[in-house]
């Protein structure tokens, strides 16, 4: 996108591109530093892991580096794109019910064959027709 987008010269938008990717890998590395912290501190402190203690360490690690401070277009895109994960992670339970067992798909069984073919065509091409009609049309439109 920045090379699409954004004015410069080539050496200003490499520049901006290796910001970006540096941005990326750090924001992520310490995300994952932190949930791995607070899952051994969880473990430990009780002996064991909890039911709760990867949605506690996720929830910690999301908003120490997520969730609070500037709002960055790295930190959105990555938000964004695991937003997009967890809809398509529910509507694949919705059907068949997670791996490990507990919710069972609430789909009827003569819905489910027509949703599989159909969830990632309609979810793509329904998130492309708002993000050009949205806020997010102004970037296609220049």
């Amino acid at each position: 996108m920045v090379f699409l987008f954004r004015s410069g010269t080539i050496r200003e938008k490499l520049r901006l591109v290796f910001k970006a990717t540096r941005q990326h890998a750090r924001n992520l590395a310490l995300f994952a530093t932190i949930y791995k912290s607070v899952m051994y501190i969880l473990r430990t402190a009780r002996g064991k892991e909890a039911t709760y203690d990867t949605f506690v360490a996720g929830l910690t690690g999301g908003y120490t580096v997520f969730g609070r401070g500037i709002q960055s277009s790295v930190n959105q895109q990555i938000v964004i794109y695991i937003f997009a994960r967890v809809m398509l992670a529910l509507a694949r339970m919705s059907i068949s019910g997670p791996g490990k067992g507990g919710l069972k798909g609430f789909v009827p069984e003569e819905l489910r064959g027509s949703i599989r073919r159909n969830a990632w065509p309609v979810f793509a091409s329904l998130s492309w027709a708002m993000v050009v009609s949205g806020d997010g049309a102004a970037e296609f439109k220049e």
